[in-house]
């Protein structure tokens, strides 16, 4: 194992362990904080990891520098919020402005900065597969307002929520999109080079299912 993958798997999983240990904090009343935005800077602990592990190839590119200051912005909003500078419903909004704010950066950089990253070359292949499976799950959720309730207003709060997760994959791009910098763009080559094809993207969901846990858990 390079020297480099070991910066990865140490960086991420300290970082991962102190946001745990401080939502623990927070869930028994110890510390009192916007467990959200914890939550929110867990995301992005992998594309962090990742950004340093190719820093120390010398690798550089551009997605690198706004990953470090989207993390430094939240854990900064982290620590005001704990010590009671800034009172939690201000933090979030900070914390919220920073994610579209760097979300907005992210996908510029993937699109047009000078060094892009591969991540998402592939995107535009399945993106046909993506929208069909959309309007699937989004027929699936008006059928089942109409034969099982009585209050069809509901399809309409099915089509709120379809836009709204539209949004979402714009404006939370860095947490949803930012970490796959990391999974595909980071670690599914090296994986798929020394277990094959197939198992990589096993050993790789194994990885990733293990970091979503913590996340999820807390």
């Amino acid at each position: 194992m390079k020297k480099s993958y070991i910066v990865f798997a140490v960086f991420t999983t300290f970082t991962q362990a102190v946001f745990a240990v401080l939502l623990f904090l927070e869930k028994f009343g110890i510390l009192h904080f916007d467990g959200q935005i914890a939550g929110i800077a867990m995301c992005v602990v992998p594309a962090v990891g990742a950004a340093l592990t190719k820093s120390c190839d010398e690798k550089y590119e551009e997605i690198q520098r706004l990953f470090y200051v989207l993390f430094g912005c939240y854990c900064m909003v982290l620590v005001l919020d704990i010590l009671g500078i800034l009172s939690s419903g201000i933090a979030n909004v900070i914390a919220g402005a920073v994610m579209v704010i760097g979300s907005l950066r992210l996908l510029w950089l993937y699109n047009y900065g000078k060094k892009k990253s591969s991540t998402f070359d592939g995107f535009r292949e399945i993106r046909k597969a993506i929208i069909l499976f959309i309007l699937i799950l989004l027929g699936r959720n008006i059928f089942a307002v109409f034969a099982y309730s009585h209050e069809y207003i509901a399809v309409f709060s099915n089509l709120l929520v379809l836009v709204q997760a539209a949004l979402v994959m714009f404006v939370g791009a860095a947490q949803y999109w930012g970490e796959e910098y990391a999974w595909r763009g980071f670690l599914q080559k090296p994986l798929q080079e020394k277990f094959g094809k197939r198992w990589g993207i096993v050993v790789l969901g194994i990885i990733w299912e293990r970091q979503e846990r913590s996340c999820i858990h807390f």
